[in-house]
């Protein structure tokens, strides 16, 4: 197994703080964001953050297993928050929002589905285009099996295992690291919570993105990351997704280490309103790791799917 890179000391202090941290209302909003809580059908509270134009057509982003809404800044501090309403939240169990102590809290897929119909009611977002990221893909897809696409306008998964290519694992060898993100040795924890951050993307992190990503990631509990993938590993969409009528753009890089390409090959077959969107250089995180053009094209698909 290769070795990790050393962790500096102050990134291990830090990333140990993180995980005292349950936050007792959002973080102080900002200028450029509106911040909020949206209450789901079992009373937990999820930290919900609007940026941009609240007249625009609006997009909520569901990021993955033990990340954060923060994943998403260089979408919500770019040049789609002059025209779109954008919507992030921390799905329970991660970043500011509540976590629960009980494990079935977190197995019922149904419970994802309403936290993010919640998020949707709680903003007063119509027909919004929904972005799902790694475990936030799985997210969208048990939405659309529990209430249907009719209210939404379009779907852009991102390196979500939402299929199961044939006679090939969905998972790369990055997603190993989560075996030992479930240990209650800190110090194991934390190396591995760094291993799977480096593994996210095809490139070295700058070490400011690195410390962010590493203390935002261990702000989710073990307790909570077990159960979540709990739940999502056993979760198969094939009828829901075969039953989508809103556009999909599925957006996946060739280097991913966390999910197989061959996933999003499977599903550019089984969905039939989807577009494959390749990012040759890009590892686990396209809108981060070329935000540009991830960027561009959310903002055209959304056009599109406002005006199909």
């Amino acid at each position: 197994m290769p070795i990790s890179p050393p962790l500096p000391r102050r990134a291990l202090v830090a990333a140990a703080l993180c995980l005292g941290l349950l936050a007792a209302a959002p973080a102080q909003a900002a200028d450029d964001f509106k911040a909020s809580w949206a209450t789901t059908s079992d009373g937990t509270r999820l930290a919900v953050r609007e940026y941009g134009n609240a007249q625009g057509p609006a997009i909520v982003f569901v990021h993955g297993i033990a990340q954060s809404q923060l994943a998403f800044g260089r979408q919500v501090h770019g040049e789609l928050a002059r025209k779109y309403r954008l919507i992030t939240y921390d799905l329970r169990g991660h970043g500011e929002s509540d976590k629960p102590l009980r494990e079935e809290a977190y197995t019922d897929g149904r419970r994802m589905s309403d936290d993010l119909q919640a998020v949707i009611a709680a903003t007063g977002a119509q027909r919004p285009v929904l972005v799902g990221w790694s475990l936030g893909g799985i997210v969208v897809a048990q939405y659309l099996s529990d209430y249907g696409d009719g209210a939404i306008a379009g779907i852009n998964f991102v390196g979500a295992r939402i299929a199961q290519p044939p006679g090939q694992p969905a998972r790369m060898p990055g997603g190993a690291h989560l075996r030992d993100m479930l240990s209650s040795d800190l110090e194991r924890n934390i190396r591995a919570t760094a291993s799977f951050v480096r593994a996210c993307v095809a490139t070295p992190l700058p070490q400011e993105d690195f410390e962010l990503m590493l203390g935002y990631n261990m702000t989710s509990p073990v307790a909570a990351r077990a159960a979540t993938l709990k739940w999502s590993g056993g979760t198969h969409f094939a009828e829901a997704l075969s039953r989508i009528q809103v556009p999909v753009l599925v957006s996946h890089g060739r280097r991913d280490q966390v999910i197989s390409p061959a996933v999003a090959e499977e599903a550019g077959r089984i969905l039939r309103t989807a577009r494959v969107s390749w990012y040759d250089e890009a590892g686990h995180s396209p809108f981060f790791e070329n935000p540009t053009r991830f960027n561009a094209e959310l903002a055209a698909f959304v056009d599109q799917a406002h005006h199909r």
